[in-house]
C-alpha cells in the first residue's frame, strides 16, 4: 500500500539531494525562545518512508528464505560501481546537510511575515559519481550475490528509474547492498524473483532522470549506495559502506583547517573573550583519488585554562554518531553554532536554491563541530553529546570564561577510519 505523503514531502523527493525536515526551531542568537511550529510539520514523514522502503527490500529477501540472520561484516568485500579511476562522490555518508525552509507565519494582528526556519538531515548513504560526464554510466555489481529490482513508492510521484533500486543479497557476509537511483538491464528489471549476479559484472546504468534539475542532471548523475545489515535480532541498520570497498584506499590524515569562537549572541570569534562561548573546529578528511571532503571518523580533545586546569574533555567521539534520528527531531537545531553550521550556511541562504545546486557544493564541504556539545561521562567514561535541551544539558555544555582566564589551550586529536590521524595543539589567546 502506498504511503500518502504530505505536500512538501513531495517537494522534498522532487529535490533529491536534501530533505526538509520541517520542525519547531528557536531564533538564531537566543537559545530559549521558540519559533512557532511550521505549517503541516507534523504531517512531513519522509524519514518513516525512507525506513519502510528498507523494511521492504528485506521483507523481499526474506520472502526467498534467504539467511540474513547474524552479518558477518568482515565478508563484506565491495568494489567501486564505476568504472572511474577516481573515487567521486556527490554525498558523504552521514554528511549533515543544513537545508532552508521559509514560512509566512501569520501574527496576531492578521498580517504575515516571513520566518525562516533551518533543519538538519544526515544522509544515510554514499552517492557514487562520475568524476567527469564523458565517463560512461554503466553500474557494476559491486558484490556477487542475488539480485533483485524494487521500486520506492511515494504517491504522487511517477515511478522513474530514479526511484528504481537493486539490491544484492550476498550469502556470505548475510547482507543487502542496495544502489538507488539506477537504470537496470532488462534481464534483472523484468524478474520477480532473485537473479545471480557477479561482482564486477554490468548490472545497469546511473538514472538519468534526475528530477527538477534538468540543465545538471548530467553532472548530477549517481547511485545512492548503502549496505542493510541485521545489528540483533530482527533489528537492521543502514551500514556506511566506504570502509568495505576493497579498491578504496586512505592514506591521508584528517586535518584541522580552523578553529574559533562563538559567544552569546552566535557571532564568530577569533580571540578569548569574557562570557559563555562555544567552541567550534572546522575539519575536513579525505581518501585517496578523491577531491571531496569527508568528515573525519571521531576525535578526542582536551581543553585547559592558562594555569593548566582541566576544563573538558571527550575521548572516541565518534562523529558519525552524532547525527542519529533523535537528532533529526529537533533536537540539533538548539545549538547557536547554526549560524555557520558545517559549511552550508552560505549555500542554504541563497535564495535561488536550489537550482544553483552543484556537485561541488556539497562535495568541496567542510565540517564543523561544536567541541564542548561532545562530554565524557564520568560513570560510564563514554563520550556523549549533550544533546536534549534540557536545563542540565544547557549548563554542562557551557563554557564561561571569566576575566581571569588569560588563554586556553586545546589538545585536539582527529582520526579518519582507516586509522590516520594527527593532533594538533592550539591556543586561544585574547
Amino acid at each position: 500500500m502506498k504511503k500518502k505523503l504530505a505536500p512538501l514531502a513531495i517537494l522534498a523527493k522532487i529535490y533529491p539531494f536534501w530533505i526538509f525536515l520541517l520542525l519547531t526551531m528557536p531564533p538564531f542568537t537566543h537559545l530559549e525562545a521558540k519559533m512557532p511550529t511550521p505549517p503541516n510539520g507534523e504531517q512531513f514523514v519522509e524519514g518513516q518512508a525512507d525506513n519502510e522502503f528498507n523494511q521492504r527490500i528485506i521483507q523481499t529477501f526474506q520472502n526467498f528464505n534467504l539467511n540474513l540472520d547474524s552479518s558477518d561484516l568482515t565478508k563484506l568485500k565491495l568494489i567501486w560501481p564505476l568504472n572511474d579511476p577516481e573515487r567521486h562522490m556527490l554525498s558523504a555518508f552521514e554528511s549533515p546537510d543544513v537545508v532552508r525552509v521559509e514560512f509566512e507565519i501569520p501574527d496576531s494582528n492578521g498580517q504575515s511575515t516571513r520566518q525562516r526556519f533551518w533543519s538538519v538531515i544526515s544522509h544515510k548513504a554514499i552517492d557514487v559519481c562520475r568524476s567527469r560526464t564523458s565517463l560512461s554510466a554503466d553500474l557494476y555489481a559491486p558484490i556477487s550475490g542475488l539480485a533483485l529490482t524494487l521500486q520506492e513508492e511515494v504517491a504522487g510521484l511517477n515511478p522513474t528509474t530514479y526511484s528504481t533500486a537493486m539490491a544484492i543479497y550476498n550469502s556470505e557476509s548475510r547482507t543487502v547492498t542496495v544502489l538507488l537511483h539506477t537504470r537496470p538491464h532488462a534481464d534483472l528489471k523484468l524478474t520477480k524473483a532473485p537473479i545471480y549476479v557477479k561482482q564486477h559484472e554490468l548490472i545497469g546504468e546511473l538514472s538519468n532522470e534526475v528530477p527538477s534539475l534538468p540543465l545538471v542532471a548530467e553532472s548530477l548523475r549517481h547511485t545512492h549506495v548503502y549496505v542493510l545489515h541485521q545489528k540483533a535480532q530482527q533489528q537492521f541498520e543502514v551500514l556506511n559502506p566506504l570502509s568495505h570497498f576493497q579498491d578504496v584506499s586512505d592514506h591521508m590524515s584528517p586535518v584541522l583547517d580552523d578553529l574559533y569562537l562563538y559567544d552569546e549572541q552566535a557571532q564568530k570569534q577569533h580571540h578569548l573573550i569574557d562570557g559563555a562561548i562555544d567552541i567550534v573546529i572546522k575539519t575536513h578528511d579525505r581518501i585517496d583519488h578523491s577531491d571531496e571532503l569527508l568528515p573525519p571518523y571521531q576525535m578526542s580533545y582536551k581543553l585547559f585554562d592558562h594555569q593548566g586546569h582541566l576544563i573538558q574533555k571527550a575521548e572516541n567521539c565518534v562523529f558519525e554518531n552524532w547525527l542519529q534520528n533523535s537528532l533529526s527531531q529537533g533536537d540539533l537545531p538548539i545549538y547557536t553554532s547554526l549560524y555557520d553550521l558545517m559549511g552550508s550556511f552560505e549555500e542554504a541562504s541563497d535564495q535561488n536554491w536550489p537550482a544553483t545546486y552543484t556537485p561541488a557544493s556539497v562535495s568541496q564541504r567542510y565540517y564543523r563541530f561544536v567541541l564542548n556539545h561532545f562530554k565524557q561521562n564520568p560513570k560510564t567514561n563514554a563520550c556523549e553529546l549533550l544533546i536534549e535541551p534540557s536545563e542540565t544539558n544547557l549548563k554542562s555544555r557551557e563554557i564561561f570564561i571569566t576575566p581571569e582566564v588569560k588563554w586556553l589551550k586545546l589538545q585536539l586529536k582527529l582520526q579518519d577510519r582507516s586509522g590516520n590521524n594527527k593532533t594538533y595543539e592550539k591556543f586561544i589567546l585574547r
